[in-house]
Order: structure tokens, then sequence, then C-alpha cells
């Protein structure tokens, strides 16, 4: 599993609260590093990068702005 991977699995993991105190921009950096390079795995990133974006829907839509 790639370390773009590994990286986005960890950040599906965590509570609405917990991102609320990691750096944006770092996270841009990383969704950036993700989808630019589709070509290894690229499926696995997509789901992966679709889970990640479904979780902050989720946060914004319960009350927890990021």
């Amino acid at each position: 599993m790639s370390e773009e991977i590994k990286a986005f699995k960890e950040l599906v993991k965590t509570s609405p609260e917990q991102l609320k105190d990691k750096d944006i921009q770092a996270m841009q950096k990383q969704i950036l590093a993700l989808v630019t390079d589709l070509g290894d795995k690229g499926d696995k990133k997509l789901d992966v990068l679709g889970e990640f974006l479904v979780k902050l829907h989720a946060a914004e839509s319960s009350g927890c702005a990021l």
C-alpha cells in the first residue's frame, strides 16, 4: 500500500474534533499528492479520498465545521 493511502486511512480514522486540530494546508498537500499520480493504485487512492471527503461532509453537516 502506498504511503499516500496509508496517510489518508489514518485521517479517515480521526474524529471531527481531531481533524479540526490538523493543519489544513498539510491536508491539502496530502490530497494533491494523492490525486497527482492516480496511475499506481488509482482506484484505491480514489476510494480512500472519497471516504475522507464523506467524513468531512458528515462532520460539517453535524455542525463540526473544520
